[in-house]
């Protein structure tokens, strides 16, 4: 039998990745994901779940497949919304922000800085259909909301947030 192989003790390997601050002042492009497979999921499960109810069962079971079959509807003009048009992008250089004003809406909310009121995270308040926390950005008037579920990590809605919100603080200060 072998002798065990005893754990070095040490040092542990330095980290050689380069670190970079969530918001240095550098121009970023953040690209949203869609929601493809969560989309087929539910045309799948309420066509054929909503089709086998309304087939075999009685009034309750056929007003069941109705509405499964109504999701199935509605999930299928998302898919195929994510079929036409992409995700979305945020991109901030400069004094340019663009922002997407809905997940694969096709239409793009182009902005000068000065345009953009507040940005901040609604964490609490957050309605029970969306995931939170939510990206608020106001704009002269309007609001785009923007989940968590959109973005690939939690820290490019970060990213988003400190990048606007930096040039909000100059401007307050100036």
């Amino acid at each position: 039998m072998a002798p065990k192989a005893k754990p070095t003790r040490g040092k542990p390997p330095a980290d050689t990745s380069e670190e970079r601050p969530i918001d240095d002042g550098k121009p970023i492009k953040i690209t949203l994901l869609h929601g493809r497979g969560r989309h087929l999921g539910w045309v799948l499960f309420g066509g054929i779940a909503g089709g086998l109810l309304l087939w075999r069962f009685g009034s309750i079971g056929q007003a069941l497949g109705l509405l499964l079959l109504a999701i199935a509807i509605q999930q299928g003009y998302r898919l195929a919304q994510t079929v036409l048009h992409a995700a979305g992008t945020f991109q901030v250089d400069g004094e340019n922000v663009l922002v997407p004003t809905g997940l694969c809406s096709g239409a793009e909310l182009k902005l000068q800085r000065s345009q953009i009121d507040h940005v901040f995270f609604l964490r609490r308040s957050v309605p029970w259909t969306q995931a939170g926390p939510l990206l608020i950005i106001e704009t002269e008037g309007k609001s785009y909301s923007f989940p968590r579920d959109w973005f690939a990590s939690d820290s490019d809605q970060r990213r988003v947030e400190m990048a606007l919100n930096r040039q909000l603080k100059l401007n307050a200060a100036a």
